[in-house]
């Protein structure tokens, strides 16, 4: 089995089934010729397409290179900035947030509550809040708003860390942080992936949809090497 095509083999024993009478199996010997061995098994092979190589109606469009034609799209290279910038900050939902926590309240217990939290707002608000901004605001504005949340995510902590809050206290940056930071991935996420098509030269749709993983998952990597200081979400703040 493969992404293009399958075969099937189908082998019965017909010969010594109790299921036929004499009749019949001499009838399916007869019939079945060569598909049947010299042990009496009847083989049956089907050969099914899972994807045509071509769908019928459809111009075949033979494309090469366009490489250089999206490194030098900027608009699309700034979406995959953006994109990027975001998949950096989520990270530190799960890399950064642990430490935070434990830092404020001495342990990682309460951090199961936080992942609540954020699993609440999901649940709830992942489709209400792409809905709405639909609605009332263009991609453009859409990516803005998405990264000023996550960033104001970012400053909540970053405003409440000269302070030291420690205890419940102390979580409730850390709440507010992750509240900030869901909410704007509700935006950014659809968003990126609906600009995509519109930003992609014709017939290059799945070469645009690749480049933004890869670029986006580069900036990620390049990233995070300099976020190994005792304060992870005050680096990114800053």
């Amino acid at each position: 089995v493969n992404k293009v095509e399958t075969a099937v083999q189908l082998r019965w024993a017909a010969l010594a089934s109790p299921a036929i009478d004499e009749r019949v199996r001499a009838n399916l010997v007869r019939l079945a010729g060569r598909r049947m061995t010299k042990d009496g098994v009847l083989v049956l092979a089907g050969h099914a397409w899972l994807l045509p190589q071509h769908i019928p109606g459809r111009r075949r469009v033979r494309l090469r290179g366009g490489t250089g034609v999206l490194l030098r799209n900027r608009r699309f290279l700034a979406l995959c900035c953006a994109y990027g910038a975001y998949l950096l900050a989520y990270n530190q939902l799960y890399l950064a947030l642990p430490e935070e926590v434990e830092r404020a309240t001495g342990s990682q217990s309460a951090l199961a509550w936080l992942f609540a939290l954020s699993s609440l707002l999901v649940v709830t608000a992942q489709l209400p809040v792409p809905r709405w901004a639909g609605a009332r605001l263009s991609l453009r504005r859409s990516m803005v708003a998405g990264l000023l949340l996550i960033g104001a995510g970012f400053a909540v902590v970053a405003v409440a860390r000269p302070a030291e809050p420690t205890g419940t206290a102390g979580l409730v940056p850390a709440a507010g942080f992750v509240v900030l930071l869901t909410l704007g991935q509700m935006l950014v996420a659809p968003v990126a992936r609906a600009w995509v098509p519109d930003l992609a030269e014709e017939g290059r749709l799945g070469l645009y949809t690749g480049a933004l993983s890869s670029v986006s998952g580069l900036i990620v990597l390049v990233g995070s090497a300099p976020i190994t200081s005792k304060d992870p979400l005050s680096v990114l703040a800053a």
